[in-house]
């Protein structure tokens, strides 16, 4: 099981493009294609974020960057606060299992913990430890809002 970092974060000016329960390798082809475009944007690390809405099997995606500013951006492009808090923070490497498994890791530690998620999202991060989804070395950070029960 992997046991996560407990990290008190700022809240994240998100900028990209959503889908609805759609493909998800599809979303990262578009957004990709306006990503230079996006202004204020912090280099080198990339977002995904789930939005669970309650009673559905469907949930909200973004892909995108982090920015300074949410002013001038692509009308492609949507724009997201994510609030700041207490996350827990989960690195999974691709090595172990590819990307499934990390979901049943982190609903096992958030079953067994003194925590409860604050809010129905998680946030996977990619910065340089992700090299492509083919690499067994490659690694994501999942983020889960948290606060104590």
């Amino acid at each position: 099981m992997i046991v996560p970092k407990i990290k008190q974060r700022d809240e994240l000016k998100l900028v990209g493009c959503v889908s609805y329960g759609g493909d998800i390798k599809e979303l990262w082809e578009i957004f990709m294609r306006v990503e230079k475009s996006i202004q204020y944007a912090i280099p080198d690390v990339g977002y995904e974020l789930h939005i669970h809405p309650e009673n559905t099997s469907k949930y909200h995606i973004m892909v995108g960057v982090e920015v300074d500013a949410l002013t001038n951006q692509p009308i492609e492009t949507f724009n997201k606060i994510v609030p700041g808090g207490l996350y827990a923070v989960f690195t999974h490497k691709l090595a172990n299992g590819g990307y499934s498994g990390a979901n049943e890791d982190m609903d096992k530690w958030l079953e067994e913990s003194e925590y409860r998620q604050a809010y129905p999202i998680c946030i996977q991060l990619y910065d340089e430890r992700f090299k492509n989804g083919n690499q067994p070395d490659s690694a994501i950070d999942f983020l889960i809002p948290i606060v104590k029960e």
